[in-house]
């Protein structure tokens, strides 16, 4: 359901309650009673309503001259000037359409007679050269005329006489003549310039009414440069009743904007839209440039065709307010893009005083000046609305919003949801909201760890896990339970990781993602001793591949209750009851050791935290197993060092840092050293993976230097690469 521009008709189909303005002017028409030519002026700027206001005049008057005699019925004759390339088909095209609309509104004689004689005078000068100059008396034109009139076969005499027969004849018939001219402003000048001078001199003629619609600033401005002279003056002499076009009620523009809003959006499955934010965006981003019917019809074209692409994946209020100022004030939108970096992110709590906002403000209304300079407050009244950090930097924080919660809102101050409202594309999107809403609401079990399969191997599960973890406070209760075991039974499967670039480097994983997703859906259950029911029951998915994240979850759990490393308790973070915790930590011991009989200890990766919650529940098990592990095997010993690796990444590359706390209770450095630089020289050291060297390699250059207890010492991966091509040189 797109919008035409197209005007209104009747009366009835009038919603901005203009009825009694048109019929004001309609009666005004009919009422007047002299015979001399007579020019009413509609004013209005460009898309107020002036043909819709015209068109129910005229139903007005059709209406009225139903009682009236067939010798008094009005004549209307609507005429588009702008429909004609120059001023020769103007001109005569003007006078054809006069003359047919007499000769067909009745079969009298006599208009039939009027109709013929406008013919000749249209046909005698025809010629734009023949039009006189403002101010000059009639007669200039047979002076004017020469030799184009001689060869027309018209007499100079004729043009006089001829307008004389008209205007003798129009003068002694009772039927008014009403000249509807509309869009004069679209003109060029000289056009406007010709509609004038056919108004006041060539087509001047009795019992005409002429209404004639235009932006007055337009035609005095066209005027004064055509003519030379004082454009307003000149349309004084000109219009003898001028009409400027009501304001329209802007609370009947927001009725008819909101109405074909609900049009568009019933359409589609239900959207939410937060009230309050709604408010603000309305009153910054839309009302200021909703002024006609036409600003309506443009704007809710352009919303109709980007909402039925886009309705599933991004906030209703952010659609709306970005396609009002796309369609009204490109120019900021244009900017906002341009500016994604420094605009998108949530509200910041980060200290600044009201005296450093108004100073950002101040600067941003210079920089505004430039990109919109009709209004910087507007434009940064807009940005303000949408993107809560910058308002934060202004001093106009309407709300709070965290980053996250901004995700889960499908926001465009959110960096991964903000080229899409520039797009008329869904191929960027990874997840749709559908699929996001079918595996939260709909699927059972087996789809679920399907569809999880599915993305893993498209290796979008890391995509997926972000928009869950944005959107976990809406998930029903029931369906929490069923979205754990499903992570769990997956969460093995996938090593997919992100780099996020910002002030610092990190990477995020698959693993950790989902992790943290099972935090955050516990979270949501009320009951603490279901909590420990579900978590004890995940057990019996955990494998060799799940169960470091597993033992990631745990170990922060002993912190939250106080226990091991911990400094103190974090009552907000404790998931597991204390009894439940204790339960795990049982549990955890009897896993583990199954585990280890499918495949050592020393080649699980990671290695450091379901070793180390192995021996702080079970030292003796784990000590044993360990020894067992490491005696007169040279290869466990060197593995043992690189298990304990702590790998560390900067602008720089990557490296790795060692703390010989984590594995001098069963090798010591020296004793290390020394199996390094006697099993560089064996073949089965080469056949090591390249990170397991690397690491030896690193481990070698910090005891060199004296740095493996410092910190801050940092060998990096391309200084390790140097030792082992030494190496590699020196066995050859």
């Amino acid at each position: 359901m797109y919008n035409s521009d197209k005007p209104i008709e009747q009366l009835s189909e009038d919603k901005l309650g203009r009825q009694a303005f048109a019929k004001h002017l309609a009666n005004s028409i009919l009422n007047f009673s002299s015979t001399d030519n007579f020019a009413i002026g509609l004013y209005g700027k460009w898309g107020c309503g002036k043909t819709s206001i015209i068109n129910m005049a005229l139903n007005e008057i059709d209406n009225k001259v139903i009682s009236f005699t067939e010798d008094k019925e009005p004549i209307v004759v609507k005429f588009n000037p702008w429909n004609y390339s120059d001023n020769t088909q103007l001109l005569t095209q003007f006078f054809l359409i006069l003359s047919e609309a007499l000769k067909l509104k009745n079969n009298s004689k006599v208009m039939i007679s009027i109709g013929e004689k406008i013919e000749q005078y249209s046909d005698a000068i025809g010629c734009i050269e023949l039009i006189p100059v403002i101010g000059a008396p009639f007669a200039k034109l047979v002076i004017l005329a020469g030799k184009q009139i001689k060869n027309k076969g018209v007499q100079k005499s004729d043009i006089s006489k001829i307008k004389s027969e008209i205007v003798k004849a129009l003068k002694n018939q009772k039927q008014k003549i009403i000249i509807v001219i509309d869009d004069i402003d679209r003109l060029s000048n000289e056009q406007i310039r010709m509609i004038f001078q056919l108004v006041n001199s060539v087509a001047g003629f009795p019992n005409m009414i002429y209404l004639l619609s235009f932006d007055k600033d337009v035609v005095a401005r066209a005027l004064s440069e055509v003519q030379n002279c004082n454009g307003e003056e000149y349309l004084e002499k000109i219009i003898q009743v001028p009409f400027e076009v009501p304001e329209v009620d802007k609370s009947k523009l927001n009725s008819i904007l909101f109405e074909r809003l609900d049009s568009i959006i019933n359409e589609y499955p239900e959207s939410e839209l937060n009230k309050e934010y709604w408010s603000n965006v309305f009153r910054s981003c839309i009302s200021p440039f909703i002024t006609s019917i036409r600003s309506i019809n443009r704007y809710i074209n352009a919303f109709h065709l980007k909402y039925s692409l886009m309705y599933a994946e991004t906030n209703l209020a952010d659609l709306l307010a970005i396609t009002s100022v796309q369609v009204f004030a490109p120019g900021i939108a244009t900017w906002i893009y341009e500016n994604k970096s420094s605009l998108c992110g949530g509200i910041s709590y980060q200290g600044m005083t009201v005296n450093e906002q108004d100073k950002n403000k101040n600067n941003y209304l210079e920089d505004f000046k430039k990109v919109y300079p009709s209004s910087p407050e507007i434009m940064i009244d807009i940005v303000a609305s949408l993107f809560p950090y910058f308002a934060r930097k202004v001093g106009f924080v309407y709300y709070h919003t965290k980053n996250n919660d901004l995700r889960a809102l499908q926001r465009i101050a959110h960096e991964d949801k903000f080229d899409l409202y520039f797009s008329l594309s869904l191929e960027n999107i990874l997840i749709s909201r559908v699929i996001l809403n079918d595996s939260i609401d709909v699927f059972d079990l087996p789809s679920l760890i399907h569809f999880f399969e599915n993305c893993i191997q498209k290796k979008n599960f890391l995509d997926y896990l972000i928009e869950l973890r944005a959107n976990i406070p809406r998930i029903h209760k029931e369906r929490i339970e069923l979205l754990i075991i499903g992570l769990f039974s997956v969460i093995g499967k996938t090593n997919e990781s992100k780099q996020k670039e910002s002030f610092f480097f990190y990477e995020i994983t698959a693993q950790e993602e989902c992790r943290y997703c099972v935090e955050l859906l516990l979270k949501q259950i009320d009951n603490i001793e279901k909590r420990d029911e579900i978590v004890l029951n995940l057990f019996d998915l955990l494998n060799l591949k799940s169960f470091s994240v597993f033992a990631n979850f745990v170990n922060a759990q002993e912190l939250a209750h106080g226990r091991l490393a911990s400094h103190g308790a974090n009552e907000s973070e404790q998931i597991l009851s204390l009894d439940g915790l204790v339960s795990v930590e049982q549990k955890y011991v009897n896993k583990i050791n199954s585990l280890v009989k499918e495949k050592s200890i020393l080649d699980w990766y990671p290695f450091f935290m379901p070793s180390y919650l192995w021996k702080c529940y079970d030292e003796k098990g784990y000590n044993n197993y360990l020894n067992e592990q490491l005696a007169d095997n040279t290869l466990n010993q060197i593995k043992l060092i690189t298990c304990n690796a702590c790998e560390w990444s900067s602008s720089r590359g990557i490296g790795w840092s060692f703390y010989p706390e984590r594995y001098e209770e069963y090798i010591s450095t020296d004793k290390a050293l020394e199996l390094i630089e006697s099993s560089r020289h064996e073949k089965w050291f080469w056949d090591l993976p390249i990170l397991t060297r690397q690491k030896l390699a690193t481990f070698v250059l910090l005891n060199k230097n004296g740095n493996l207890h410092d910190d801050f010492s940092r060998i990096s991966q391309n200084m390790a690469n140097d030792l082992l091509l030494e190496w590699s040189n020196t066995n050859i």
